[in-house]
């Protein structure tokens, strides 16, 4: 916990939770690239890709939102940016779909 008390607990509740999803589309993201690595580079590589871009954007739009919430006024979150999040999770699951040996 920290020592700042304008920030309070649901907010670095909030932090923390998007450092856990960011951590969380990470390891995902290295299972893939492994499993696809061993079995051959095929339509899975996408999934790696979007994986891994989420991820990334998981990283940087969880620390804005953090450091906004540290304000004595927060912001909203940037829709588009929670839509991109989305957006790649849904394409990894097509993309893990359409891989599958059916």
């Amino acid at each position: 916990m920290s020592d700042d008390p304008a920030r309070g607990l649901p907010s670095e509740r909030t932090g923390l939770a998007w450092q856990r999803s960011a951590l969380g589309a990470g390891v995902v993201s290295l299972l893939l690239l492994y499993h696809t690595a061993r079995t051959g580079w095929g339509l899975l590589t996408g999934a790696v890709v979007c994986t891994a871009l989420a991820a990334v954007l998981l990283t940087v739009v969880g620390t804005v939102r953090d450091r906004e919430l540290r304000r004595p006024t927060p912001r909203q979150a940037p829709a588009s940016a929670l839509l991109a999040v989305a957006a790649l999770v849904g394409l990894t699951g097509v993309f893990a779909l359409f891989s599958l040996p059916w």
